[in-house]
């Protein structure tokens, strides 16, 4: 979230709710947001957007959340269906109903994204033992309620267990989004912690800029084993507080690009090579990297949590 900065984000298989869900929901500093509970560990969906966008929820259940979301600055508005397709084949079959029946009455710019525990064709899956009867129900109600499947960019698959992977996860529209948006881009980004990957929908060019921060104290700083002898050395107690602050902010500057390093460029340089080993690992089989992704995921989520700190 902080490296790509979502508009509107979308959560599924949260596998928590009530008090704690609301702990989690408020340390996203997301203003708004709708939920449909999880039931114990299984399901769960949550919809969390900004001030600037508005979305008014249609309907919603257990498996999917219908909702239409509008652009304040432009005034463009669209239909969007968060999934979460439940692991239960019967009760998936509930789903793609519910999807054909919305299809036959929409008439506007319409996607559908998210999990839908099933492949829309055998190049979708790879090193699996057998192909459910799920994925040609999936494939029926696609064609049935004439969507398309939105390409992508980065790796082939988004769910992995063992030597099994699947592109489970993925963004349907109808024509009309297609009219109204063709500039759509889907990425697969990076998996971490969890054994899928996120999704991110780009519609259009990122407006959002960055701009350089005044000079920030950082708590991260304190882990590192050097920082006490840093202080030491550059904080002059005989100086004006003012002057004491300066030096010292000179001093903190230099020392955390060349001891600390700045993390942005340690996570994306970390991030990198996991992009790199993930492809890689989608095509064949290594041992030898599969340990240094172990590896890379370590030192990645001490960066996060550097990260978290700063």
């Amino acid at each position: 979230m902080r490296d790509h900065s979502p508009d509107v984000v979308g959560f599924v298989k949260t596998r928590i709710s009530k008090h704690v869900a609301d702990r989690v929901i408020a340390q996203l500093k997301i203003p708004n947001s709708f939920r449909v509970e999880a039931d114990g560990f299984s399901g769960g969906i949550w919809i969390c957007w900004y001030d600037h966008i508005q979305i008014d929820v249609l309907f919603n259940h257990f498996q999917f959340v219908q909702c239409r979301i509008h652009c304040k600055s432009n005034n463009h508005s669209a239909l969007a269906t968060f999934v979460y397709a439940s692991p239960n084949p019967a009760k998936r079959k509930t789903l793609w109903s519910y999807l054909q029946l919305l299809s036959n009455h929409i008439n506007e710019p319409w996607v559908i994204l998210g999990y839908f525990n099933a492949a829309l064709s055998p190049n979708d899956r790879k090193g699996c033992v057998s192909i459910p009867v799920s994925d040609q129900d999936f494939s029926n109600i696609v064609f049935d309620s004439s969507l398309h499947n939105l390409g992508y960019q980065g790796p082939d698959f988004t769910w992995y267990r063992g030597p099994c992977a699947v592109r489970l996860d993925r963004c349907l529209c109808n024509d009309k989004w297609l009219d109204a948006y063709p500039d759509t881009l889907v990425y697969h980004l990076l998996r971490m912690k969890s054994d899928h990957r996120p999704l991110l929908l780009s519609i259009g060019k990122n407006s959002n800029k960055r701009h350089q921060s005044q000079f920030r104290y950082f708590v991260g700083w304190t882990l590192h084993k050097d920082f006490h002898k840093l202080v030491l050395d550059n904080w002059d107690s005989s100086l004006l507080i003012t002057q004491a602050i300066s030096k010292f902010s000179s001093a903190a500057k230099i020392w955390n690009q060349h001891s600390f390093g700045q993390l942005s460029h340690r996570k994306r340089n970390i991030m990198g090579r996991l992009r790199g080993i993930q492809r890689y690992l989608d095509k064949k089989h290594s041992a030898y990297l599969l340990q240094l992704e172990t590896k890379l995921q370590a030192e990645l989520e001490l960066i996060l949590d550097q990260e978290e700190l700063l």
